[in-house]
């Protein structure tokens, strides 16, 4: 698995946590910004819709929850498409779970994408939050990496988020009149 892999390089491992549905709009992004704002290799970050991360004929489930459980850091992805998958919710439950049952404070992420607001409930009910288009939390993002033995300088990250930023604002801008248009 490719998480063995990560020792040698002692670089941090990220788990993501997502709804399919969200993959195009947002997750794809995110990875990227991972990968090049971070300067993580692929094989740091689990992404269940990352193509290979699970192989053909495994049982996801447990591939999952041995990745969830490996990585120094859990990145949830709350979408309204998250928040009505129950399977969404569990990855988030255990997450919560091993980062008190670890010790394992600043091991849970959360960044919400419009329409979601602050406002969840159920596991995510208390937990403090951030917006993925809110620069500022996305800074929190990289020095949580940084504290975790994350290697990438600051100019690096700012120009991946600025990246980012513009790739998901259409998305943000659209998922937002949609909501406005339901009230």
């Amino acid at each position: 698995m490719t998480l063995v892999m990560n020792l040698a390089n002692q670089q941090p491992t990220i788990f993501v946590s997502h709804a399919v549905a969200d993959r195009h709009d947002f997750v794809e992004h995110f990875l990227q910004l991972l990968k090049l704002g971070l300067d993580l290799p692929a094989s740091s970050i689990f992404c269940s819709s990352t193509e290979g991360n699970i192989p053909n004929g495994q049982f996801f489930v447990s591939t999952i929850l041995e990745a969830l459980n490996a990585s120094d850091l859990v990145i949830a992805l709350v979408s309204p498409n998250y928040t009505s998958s129950e399977f969404c919710l569990a990855e988030a439950g255990g997450a919560q779970l091993r980062r008190v049952a670890q010790d394992r404070g600043g091991s849970f992420l959360v960044l919400l994408i419009p329409p979601s607001t602050y406002d969840q409930k159920g596991v995510l009910f208390g937990v403090q939050m951030g917006m993925i288009d809110d620069g500022a939390k996305l800074d929190e993002l990289h020095q949580r990496v940084m504290d975790l033995g994350g290697r990438s300088s600051v100019g690096t990250w700012n120009a991946a988020k600025d990246h980012f930023l513009v790739a998901i604002n259409g998305a943000v801008r659209r998922r937002r009149l949609e909501e406005e248009l339901k009230t």
